[in-house]
């Protein structure tokens, strides 16, 4: 289990004093608090300002001759031209009233040195410029839903099935999201039931403790194995795993004692409808590049993965920290802040980044998938050591955290 003891100093005194490990934002709060600061922003030291044009819709992109950004990270040319021939043409049509959207103006183009693509996973500006995009299925589908529960936690809670990991993750006081990630059939399953059904399932899919691994003696895998291995080998084997799995989790326990979740109830408050439930196909994506000539994708626009450890946006923000520290690289050597240089530095800095994320994450997916019995004792042994190896935990909830991207 991870805590906030596990994670190094937070910079910010007011997270390290709450003792806090993580945050669930609901994304249109913080959606609108982005905007609001947008919308507020006064003239910097250097006096720029921030032109927020908005309700508006994109209507064509044109960039500049392609860059060869193999070589970038170790020296590329600049390209201080101003020259708007060399710089990233974008035509846009504002709307006039944002509740009469076939009322538009004319078309207005703008040209820029840099233009970031944050704008999500069916990213217009990524499929535009036809940047490729390689993809792959999950096979499953996430079902989330809010639900209310019998008492407040600030604490998460996740169980892993062959078929996906169910979370449920405290929003605030006794409300709290559930993201069923699981087979198709199952999902569709789970949208068409009642809603007082959808509590029930998942209740009784969270309450149940712990249990034994299976005996080798009962795999259908390995029945053809102990017929060519003496009796008493597979015997020793198994008591060896079952007994180091199990004597690692007692040890743990006596520190931090195995809990059941809080029961999900009926919302106290009458409510017109029941709360809305969302199914959403799970696929692993990445841009294969993150970068074009004066084009930069951060975000769902250059990656998306499984949400078992629910990293999507802390990489998502970790690509903007590492983008804006090479503009302000730029901007203090007096370089063009779309320089292949810098670009090429984001594009190695943070594709290694994510894709050892992704492949964490595959082989979690992967080994919690499988039902072959020595793989789930493997497992259980391996989940057992990370929790008790106290520095290799801290290593993986750093990395959880975004401590480290």
């Amino acid at each position: 289990m991870f805590t906030s003891q596990d994670l190094n100093a937070h910079p910010d005194q007011r997270i390290t004093s709450q003792n806090i490990l993580g945050s669930i934002l609901e994304d249109p709060v913080l959606v609108s608090s982005i905007w609001d600061t947008l919308q507020s922003t006064t003239a910097t030291t250097s006096g720029h300002t921030v032109d927020f044009i908005a309700p508006a819709t994109v209507s064509s992109i044109v960039t500049p001759p392609s860059v060869d950004f193999s070589n970038s990270g170790s020296g590329g040319a600049s390209s201080t031209t101003t020259d708007n021939n060399q710089l990233v043409q974008l035509s846009y049509r504002h709307l006039q009233d944002e509740d009469a959207r076939s009322n538009l103006n004319p078309s207005t183009t703008i040209h820029t040195k840099l233009l970031i693509a944050a704008d999500g996973a069916d990213s217009f500006i990524r499929k535009s410029l036809n940047m490729p995009m390689m993809e792959m299925g999950y096979g499953r589908t996430a079902v989330i839903s809010t639900v209310q529960l019998a008492t407040s936690t600030t604490t998460a809670f996740q169980r892993f099935f062959p078929s996906g990991p169910l979370a449920l993750l405290p929003l605030w006081n006794d409300f709290a999201n559930v993201i069923w990630s699981t087979t198709p059939n199952h999902a569709n399953h789970l949208m068409s039931i009642p809603y007082e059904q959808f509590t029930k399932d998942v209740n009784d899919a969270m309450q149940v403790g712990p249990t034994n691994s299976p005996g080798l003696s009962t795999s259908e895998e390995t029945n053809s194995t102990r017929s060519t291995l003496p009796k008493s080998i597979s015997n020793s084997i198994e008591m060896m795993a079952r007994t180091l799995a199990e004597g690692l989790a007692v040890s743990n326990w006596m520190q931090d004692p195995f809990r059941l979740p809080p029961i999900i109830v009926p919302p106290r408050k009458q409510l017109p409808q029941p709360p809305a439930r969302f199914a959403i196909n799970l696929t692993l994506s990445q841009a294969r590049n993150y970068v074009s000539h004066r084009v930069a994708l951060v975000g769902d626009a250059a990656h998306r993965l499984h949400p078992m450890a629910g990293l999507g946006l802390n990489l998502g923000i970790a690509d903007a920290v590492c983008l804006v520290k090479l503009i302000q690289q730029a901007q203090l050597s007096g370089m063009d802040v779309g320089d292949a240089y810098f670009l090429g530095q984001y594009d190695k800095e943070r594709k290694p980044a994510v894709l050892a994320t992704m492949a964490g994450i595959q082989l979690l997916h992967t080994a919690f998938s499988t039902e072959y019995t020595p793989a789930v004792w493997l497992r259980s042994i391996g989940v057992n050591i990370v929790n008790s190896a106290t520095p290799l935990r801290q290593t993986l909830a750093n990395i959880a955290a975004g401590n480290s991207f």
